[in-house]
């Protein structure tokens, strides 16, 4: 009989989209590698009868049942979850079922039918048996693949699958869980995304699922092609094959080898000669992918052997050889491309390939299921709430929107917030669950079979978040989550809730839902009261023997209002959760983004121990580190924050120590899945995993989804696309990415826009460049979309805009934004199916030069010793000594910076007050061999230095800011050391190196003659906490930092001072660095009440107190600027201030923009 199942119409509508895309040559859709079934593949989920992927194509149903199942749960972790749930069609005894599976009748051979099954099976296809397991038993999940190598087969349109109980007399029919057909399969598709650039797999025995099923024999030796079925799992296996490898390929021997949770050496032995390439210990799962280019043999016959040696506790996951062809994979084949160094260009692997794990493998497409850990990981068949809400929202704001939705269906809203349920449920985490469905709504126009089913349980989670909210007069609700809140009222659940909040209000507006609007609104409202009451220090705190300073957030409070005794992680979740609402900005609520950007500079000054050398972002208390010490939350912040200097630092940190770069075989822990998989555990000295305190199971092990799931967050994050559609938004494009990289570029991803008063989805591309002189982008979309804003940057804080083009035609509507460390151009555009070209062309003020060596050459500058280059992309230097090269004439204040790489030898740096000839003058040094990033003087003394574990073929940015006898250098974009040092004032900067071959590029530098720091207040983080390098005199109640009122003479922020007090002297004061008998002129921009009397002072002041120039002035009802020239005389350092004598009035001052110069 014909079986009807209720189709979803936006289901129906991606089916006949893959179906297209698979049997139709004049297809329009191309494949990515994120994608999961790859496009062009037809995927049907047994027995998925309800839910928003559906069971597909089901002809003929015999007596069949559709069921769920679960796996069974890893041990240790057997009360989380319930374990994998899947679904299932199965029959017993007479009964079947047949699948028929539309096919153009033009689609070339070969098609591979792929799919998981349990029980006795026999499977044909067009009435030809292909499968007949006999009297088996029930037996374990099984992964099968056939190859389809007759295009006659489907000439008729279609393939017809059937499948029958082996042995109907004992009630173990055929089990069969998923179903998958096309050019490709799942089982050679995971081969493919184990090392980069595979074009082909050559063979395979066995199937990459964790399990070892498929081999049920006990054959040893096994000639490739041959029936898996006769392969033994374990002991000594020899594994023959006689194919032609090509010359200039590379070949890659996987073995994915699973353990029992006991450590234990296999070894790998190609060619089977005692070489034993591979001596590997497994605990758990692990693929080693080992390179036998150079080791297979290229003369007829070909006769190859591995020979595989596996404790009999072990067994045998899969073996396969791919081919790897350099350059396979293109820009248009990914969904995202970082573009610039190996950091840009591994971070770009690291995150295509992850998304692809996360849907391939994570998620289980017929139920939602959420799995924690890759096979037998740590948490392998584990469902965490923790997990699953976070892959959500990424799955969602990715654009796979159907599976999103499956995702959030997965469990009963009270399941997700309350662990009681043993469901693993988390009400901090519930709430990314419940913004992701307002935001699916949002993406279906807030109508539909998905809108209907889900806005009852998005309600009843935030009706729930209401009722604890009126619990406690503190208005919070009380975390659930170990972890995250130490079962505390926590920053985490509740920033959660309060975005979660609001954008289920919204939704519940546009559905005409008013009453849930106003109430979940007005829960929202007195829930931000309870944190910027009880969440947020008003004054300085001790807490687990560490101070915290005001206006920073707590990391979760008790009943009684204590600080909580634990802190694990999630504190810095606050500084990105907004994006759920406001979208990317990241300023929406600016007392959280002043608060959150004074926790990343207080942290990483005083907690992350290894920050300045590293980058690494662990260390807090009992923090162990989970999302601390990668890519999670705190990046995150940092780039909400546009925080970019932070953001390099922890990023190449990072990705360096994510890629093989830095590994050995067996060195990964858990699992060496791919040199490029995932963000890996990694050690706090750029040395690779090492030891189990890395993660936070106890153990080494770098498969916890959410560990990795954040880092999928700051991928999109740093793309840019927000289409959140806050307020009057329609789409906004906003590129994140480090001053050091070139750009990004976005392929077709699937977005949400405004089309009229309606929503509508379409998917959009571009291509993003960015330099220190001119940003541009390339964009287009399927469809029309109108009032898009685009951000560009980030530039150098001193950059002015010398034009904005469109399509090469001049316009003069765009706005500056000065944000975190960085400057940035808006401007806002409508797109559509043809590319818009909008360039931003920007000055540098006094800029020396900027070289990207791209050009080929090095005009302009000069070498002294070693013997330079420039290939293409960089300048080289091949040197056994000293070598130097300097660019034009001699200059006294600059900032110079660079992106260096030593590829071999001993060390690399900058120059800077060089006679050209390096008899005299400083070189900032990253050296191998000392282990230091140092500033040394000419000849050789070392000034200052820090110790580095620096590493060879790897890209560092160095800084040097001299301004005056003051020195400050720079690693990754953080501060160093600073020194002061009046050797030399003046001379040529440029490249430097010792004993090494090394490359250069982005070399800038431009004149810095600003004395002052943080002359527009821009860096203070605290309205009332007055932070380095300013300094007050007088009452300490009165000053403070007027934070984005509008009261600002540029920028966002300045300083002030009210006072009503009698004949009380009151200022701000900064010491600066200058150099002796030097004429300079101070600035200033002043504003006050008008009521000052002639009391008002600016001016500066000699080291020994006294006066040395001032300006008195009076009311200053507008901002106006005064000026004070002086000369320095024998003073090496002075103060500058700005004050007033108060009169017994209610008097106010306000300061901006305070600068002092040579003149």
């Amino acid at each position: 009989m014909l079986k009807n199942v209720r189709t979803l119409m936006s289901i129906a509508c991606v089916i006949a989209i893959l179906i297209t895309a698979m049997f139709s040559s004049s297809s329009s859709v191309i494949a990515q590698i994120t994608d999961s079934p790859s496009q062009g593949q037809i995927r049907i989920n047994c027995g998925s009868v309800s839910g928003f992927i559906q069971e597909q194509y089901l002809y003929i149903d015999n007596g069949s049942n559709a069921e769920t199942e679960r796996l069974k749960v890893t041990s240790e972790w057997s009360s989380y979850g319930g374990g994998h749930l899947l679904t299932k069609r199965w029959a017993d005894g007479t009964n079947n079922f047949t699948y028929r599976i539309p096919v153009n009748p033009s689609t070339p051979a070969p098609l591979y039918l792929s799919m998981v099954t349990k029980g006795e099976v026999k499977m044909s296809v067009n009435n030809v048996v292909m499968l007949n397991t006999g009297n088996s038993g029930e037996g374990d999940y099984c992964a099968r693949e056939f190859t389809l190598s007759n295009s006659s087969v489907w000439s008729g349109g279609y393939i017809d699958v059937k499948f029958e109980d082996a042995d109907p007399s004992d009630g173990w029919g055929p089990n069969i869980y998923w179903i998958e057909v096309g050019a490709t399969s799942p089982w050679r598709e995971r081969l493919k995304h184990i090392v980069w650039d595979t074009s082909e797999v050559v063979w395979q025995v066995g199937y990459y699922d964790g399990m070892a099923n498929e081999f049920g024999g006990t054959a040893t030796s096994f000639a490739v092609g041959g029936d898996i079925s006769t392969l033994a799992k374990n002991g000594t296996i020899y594994l023959t094959w006689n194919s032609q490898p090509v010359s200039g390929k590379k070949y890659y021997l996987l073995t994915g080898i699973i353990g029992d949770n006991v450590t234990r050496t296999s070894y790998i032995d190609m060619k089977n000669d005692g070489s034993n390439e591979i001596i590997g210990s497994v605990k758990r799962e692990k693929i080693f992918d080992l390179d036998v280019t150079s080791l297979m043999k290229y003369d007829a016959p070909y006769n190859n052997t591995v020979k595989i040696t596996i404790p009999s506790q072990h067994k045998l996951d899969f073996a396969a050889l791919v081919e790897v062809t350099d350059g396979h994979i293109t820009d248009n084949d990914l969904r995202v491309v970082f573009k610039g160094n190996e950091m840009a260009q591994n971070w770009t692997k690291l995150a295509n390939m992850t998304m692809y794990w996360n849907n391939e493998y994570m998620v289980d497409k017929g139920t939602g299921f959420v799995d924690a850990s890759l096979p037998n990981g740590i948490f392998a068949n584990s469902y965490w709430v923790a997990d699953a809400a976070p892959a959500a929202l990424e799955v969602a704001k990715w654009g796979y929107f159907d599976l999103a939705k499956q995702i959030t269906n997965f469990k009963t809203a009270q399941e997700y917030y309350d662990p009681t349920l043993g469901a693993a449920g988390d009400n901090g985490a519930a709430g990314i669950m419940f913004a992701t469905m307002a935001y699916l709504m949002k993406t279906d126009n807030y109508t539909g079979s998905y809108t209907d089913a889900i806005y009852p349980k998005m309600k009843q989670g935030l009706d729930y978040f209401c009722t604890e909210i009126d619990k406690t007069s503190k208005k919070l609700i009380m975390g659930n989550n170990w972890e995250t809140t130490s079962y505390g009222y926590g920053i985490y659940n509740n920033s959660i809730a309060y975005f979660a909040l609001l954008a289920g209000a919204e939704a519940a507006g546009k559905m005409g839902n008013t009453s849930d609007m106003n109430n979940w609104n007005s829960h929202a409202e007195a829930l931000l009261q309870g944190i910027n009451t009880h969440l947020k220090l008003s004054n300085n705190i001790s807490w687990l023997n560490k101070i915290l300073p005001a206006d920073t957030f707590r990391y979760a409070i008790t009943n009684t209002g204590a600080d909580v005794s634990n802190c694990h992680a999630g504190w810095f979740g606050v500084g990105s959760q907004e994006e759920m609402f406001y979208g990317y900005k990241g300023d929406a609520i600016l007392s959280w983004r002043l608060a959150v950007d004074r926790m990343l500079d207080y942290h990483s000054s005083n907690f992350w121990a290894d920050w300045k050398a590293y980058g690494h972002n662990r260390g807090f208390g009992t923090d162990y580190g989970v999302l601390s010490e990668r890519g999670g939350w705190p990046v995150s912040a940092m780039l909400m924050g546009d925080r970019m200097d932070m953001l390099q630092k922890n990023l190449h940190h990072l990705i360096y120590n994510s890629t093989d770069l830095n590994f050995t075989h067996g060195n990964e822990g858990v699992q060496e899945t791919s040199p490029w998989l995932l963000v890996r555990e990694i050690s706090k000295n750029d040395n690779g995993i090492v030891g189990a305190d890395v993660g936070n199971g106890g153990e080494v092990e770098d498969m916890n989804l959410v560990e990795y799931i954040v880092t999928i967050k700051n991928v999109r994050l740093m793309a840019g696309i927000d289409d959140t559609l806050y307020g009057t938004n329609n789409l906004i494009i906003m590129p994140r990415v480090p001053k050091s990289w070139e750009g990004v570029k976005v392929n077709r991803w699937p977005v949400v826009y405004k089309k009229g008063s309606n929503y509508d989805k379409t998917d959009v591309s571009f291509d993003y460049s960015i330099s220190p002189t001119k940003g541009s982008i390339s964009v287009s979309a399927a469809d029309s979309v109108s009032g898009v804003q685009f951000r560009f940057g980030p530039f150098e804080k001193n950059i002015n805009v010398s034009s904005v083009t469109v399509n090469g035609q001049s316009i003069s509507n765009y706005t500056i934004e000065d944000k975190g460390d960085a400057k940035w151009v808006w401007v806002t555009q409508d797109i559509g199916t043809s590319n818009k070209n909008i360039t931003v062309n920007t000055v540098i003020p006094d800029m020396y030069i900027y070289d990207d060596f791209n050009d080929g050459d090095l005009t302009g500058w000069t070498e002294s010793g070693g013997t330079w280059s420039n290939p293409g992309a960089s300048a080289r230097v091949v040197t056994t000594g000293d070598a130097w090269n300097t660019f034009g004439t001699e200059v006294s204040d600059l900032t110079l910076s660079g992106d260096v790489k030593i590829v071999s030898g001993n060390a690399v740096g900058l120059t800077f007050r060089n006679d050209g000839t390096g008899s005299s003058g400083y070189d900032l040094i990253l050296d191998v061999v000392d282990g230091r990033l140092k500033l040394c003087k000419r000849p050789y003394v070392v000034l200052a230095s820090m110790p580095v574990n620096v590493n060879r073929n790897r890209t560092y940015t160095l800084k040097v800011e001299a301004v005056g006898p003051k020195i400050k250098c720079y690693l990754d974009g953080v501060q160093a050391f600073e020194i002061i040092d009046r050797s030399y004032t003046s001379g040529k900067f440029g490249m430097f190196a010792y004993s090494s071959t090394s490359l250069f590029e982005n070399v800038l530098a431009y004149k810095n003659a600003e004395l002052v720091e943080d002359g527009g207040f821009e860096k203070q983080t605290s309205r009332t906490f007055i932070s380095s390098p300013w300094l007050t005199e007088g009452p300490a109640t009165n000053k403070g930092i007027d934070i984005g009122l509008g009261f600002s003479h540029s920028g966002k922020s300045n300083a002030f001072i009210r006072t009503n007090a009698v004949d009380t002297w009151n200022a701000f004061k900064q010491t600066i660095v200058v150099k002796p008998n030097t004429n300079y002129r101070l600035t200033g921009w002043i504003q006050n009440s008008n009521n000052i009397d002639y009391r008002g002072y600016f001016g500066v002041r000699n080291s020994d107190g006294s006066v040395n120039s001032e300006y008195n002035f009076g009311g200053l009802p507008n901002y106006t600027q005064l000026t004070v020239d002086f000369n320095s005389g024998s003073n090496t350092s002075m103060t500058i201030f700005a004050g007033f004598w108060s009169n017994g009035n209610d008097v106010w001052m306000r300061f901006d923009d305070i600068s002092v110069v040579e003149r």
